[in-house]
């Protein structure tokens, strides 16, 4: 990269890992030694977020141009992109079935798009400042979310409803993530 790191993924089947940076481009690399396989270059500002699909040779990439964009690992072009928040997309997740792709945004938003129609689904409000990460509950129809406004949330994604909200940080939450069974959040 020619600038910042900015996320970094292990890919879920390969022996691989994608970085993603402030130089527009995604990058993968063979693990562990760090050979260059394959990189594109898309999205007109940073790129902040990085996700692989769980079943498809498809990727999802988060971006300061306010996109998500989702790639063909494989050949490293660009198959869809998702242009409905208003301000910088921070990190994308997909749903551990793949049908869904969870982004949050610096508009105080979180975006559902469902993956078979490729479309939005369904668009969670409620948070007052940026929205910084999102997580899916392992196998549950469930994001977490981790904001500016100091709090952590809980939402339903079938019907757009915040389930739980979590207060108590002194100031911006950065990032969320469950465990493996989806019984705790930290």
């Amino acid at each position: 990269h020619a600038d910042s790191i900015a996320r970094i993924r292990y890919h879920p089947k390969h022996n691989a890992i994608i970085t993603v940076g402030d130089d527009h481009i995604w990058k993968m690399w063979t693990n562990p030694d760090g050979q260059h396989i394959l990189s594109a270059q898309g999205h007109t500002h940073w790129v902040s977020g990085v996700d692989v699909h769980p079943t498809k040779n498809l990727m999802a990439t988060s971006s300061g141009d306010n996109t998500v964009k989702l790639w063909d690992i494989h050949k490293g072009g660009c198959q869809h992109t998702f242009t409905e928040a208003t301000h910088a997309t921070w990190n994308v997740n997909f749903s551990d079935t793949g049908d869904f792709l969870a982004a949050c945004s610096a508009d105080h938003k979180s975006r559902i798009y469902d993956m078979n129609a490729m479309k939005l689904r369904q668009v969670l409000r409620g948070h007052t400042d940026s929205v910084n990460f999102i997580t899916f509950q392992p196998f549950q129809p469930i994001v977490a979310t981790a904001s500016t406004d100091k709090t952590v949330s809980t939402w339903d994604i079938r019907n757009g409803n915040t389930t739980q909200t979590f207060y108590g940080h002194q100031n911006t939450v950065q990032h969320v993530t469950y465990n493996l069974q989806g019984t705790m959040l930290a």
